[in-house]
């Protein structure tokens, strides 16, 4: 109940209300929209949390964002090739993303096997593009070269990552994540 009531007082101060105006807090239109705030304010807060891991890590933004990068490029892309290697570059890319982001799920242990699977993940990204440099299927030149500097710059991330968990052995101690 003293949850409910912070929560209230909450709402008045956000809706500039006075507390007669919602009348009973179990009961009325005053209290479905309370009801509403409520669940709006959880989701937030919850979405916080669920969140808050990924942006943590450069390798899930860098991915993240050449992710999306690949998604308006495809946009662009003749129907021809949206539909056939367009797809397949989408897919990739997408599972890429998905992948990278089960990294901190990993024990301390698995990490370097894991960078070694990123790494061969990540070649059939180079390859994949490579195909796509060849047939032209992105709009143009800048286009592909950007997007594949940013899987350039993964690909780094990732052999960082591999050298840093290789290197130190189990013992991680208080060293630092490149």
């Amino acid at each position: 109940m003293a949850a409910f009531c912070a929560a209230q007082r909450a709402y008045f101060a956000t809706a500039g209300l006075k507390r007669r105006a919602l009348g009973s807090p179990f009961g009325g239109a005053g209290a479905k929209r309370l009801r509403g705030f409520l669940a709006e304010a959880s989701r937030k807060n919850f979405l916080k949390v669920l969140f808050v891991d990924f942006k943590k890590s450069d390798l899930y933004k860098s991915t993240f964002d050449l992710t999306v990068y690949i998604e308006e490029c495809y946009r662009n892309f003749k129907r021809s090739d949206k539909y056939t290697i367009g797809g397949e570059l989408r897919t990739l890319f997408n599972d890429f993303l998905i992948k990278v982001s089960t990294f901190n799920d990993r024990a301390e242990s698995e990490k370097a096997a894991f960078c070694d699977e990123l790494l061969k993940d990540l070649d059939k990204c180079r390859i994949k593009m490579t195909l796509c440099q060849e047939l032209s299927v992105f709009k143009s030149y800048k286009s592909w070269y950007h997007a594949a500097e940013m899987l350039f710059d993964i690909y780094r991330q990732c052999e960082k990552l591999k050298k840093h968990f290789e290197g130190s052995g189990q013992n991680h101690g208080g060293k630092k994540l490149p």
